[in-house]
């Protein structure tokens, strides 16, 4: 069963007068605040003066076990983090900051270091940890090959720049654009027009600070439901010297058509400008293609090939 024995309390306010308020001796384990040579238990003081160090004196401690329990409360705020540093043992532990306490188990001993009446104090540290600002971000889909990456940032202070990051599995991840923070301390808002997005987006923010640190917002996905894509032979079976190659939805750029008998020979080639999206392109036959079937092939410069059978009857 746990039993209090002392406490006390440091405050850093805006309206902080600096004093503190004296300690009263117990008859058994002491605990207090050095302040100037003296042992307070409550200490107040203006928020610009937060110390390196809040020293901590205990005595009429005996050989037995002890727990300190530690509470911190809006240091984050302040830049800093509380630790606990243990002189007989060495050691620092990070006081949490929040409403969780931090426990501290040790011993005293009979070797006379761990009875140190200085043995603990509490250090300041410089908190290296890049706040989270990104408030929301979000991947909204305009058009079949655009998507605009909208993202709100709140306070900017110690932020150095945004940079969007883009990533067609959700693993790899190639930046697309860096934009350098306002440092604005209200709401900001960023947005970056995607103008090469694929069927399957993954978006993320990577934030860097001012000092180095760098820091990852959440990841939004954005699918962009592509529209069928085909090619169409017409007429089929042809009748005469030439036949309609229809494209849907495809892409803009130039075509290769390659005619094979059943042998597998190259009868036929002919090379089509596409401008993008459906057409109709007329394909001359040569005195060579004779009545019978076919496989035309349509490629397309790192596009996958297709095969259409075509038969004909001339």
């Amino acid at each position: 069963e746990n039993t209090l024995l002392d406490g006390v309390m440091a405050q850093y306010t805006e309206k902080g007068t600096g004093g503190g308020v004296g300690k009263a001796q117990n008859t058994t384990e002491n605990l207090s605040i050095l302040k100037n040579g003296n042992d307070v238990i409550i200490t107040s003081n203006p928020v610009n003066e937060t110390p390196d160090t809040l020293k901590l004196r205990m005595w009429n401690t005996v050989n037995r076990s002890y727990k300190l329990e530690l509470r911190s409360e809006n240091f984050s705020d302040l830049g800093a983090i509380p630790v606990l540093v243990d002189r007989f043992l060495n050691t620092e532990t990070p006081i949490t900051d929040g409403s969780v306490a931090t426990v501290y188990p040790f011993t005293v001993t009979s070797d006379p270091a761990s009875k140190d009446q200085q043995r603990f104090y509490i250090a300041f540290k410089e908190n290296k940890t890049l706040p989270l600002v990104i408030t929301s971000i979000t991947a909204e889909v305009k058009t079949a090959e655009q998507i605009v990456v909208k993202w709100r940032a709140a306070d900017e202070s110690g932020i150095q720049s945004y940079q969007l990051e883009r990533s067609f599995d959700g693993i790899a991840y190639q930046s697309l654009a860096t934009v350098n923070a306002r440092s604005g301390a209200g709401d900001q808002a960023y947005e970056f027009l995607d103008t090469q997005a694929a069927s399957l987006n993954f978006y993320r923010v990577k934030m860097t600070g001012t000092n180095g640190k760098v820091k990852y917002s959440d990841v939004v996905k954005a699918v962009i439901q592509k529209p069928a894509e085909s090619f169409t032979l017409f007429p089929n079976p042809v009748t005469g010297n030439t036949v309609n190659l229809r494209f849907q939805n495809k892409t803009k750029g130039e075509y290769t058509l390659l005619l094979y008998n059943l042998s597998g020979q190259v009868i036929l080639t002919r090379s089509v400008q596409h401008v993008g999206g459906n057409a109709t392109h007329v394909v001359y036959l040569s005195e060579a293609v004779r009545p019978g079937n076919y496989k035309l092939e349509v490629k397309k410069e790192k596009c996958v090939k297709d095969y259409l059978s075509v038969s004909v009857l001339k």
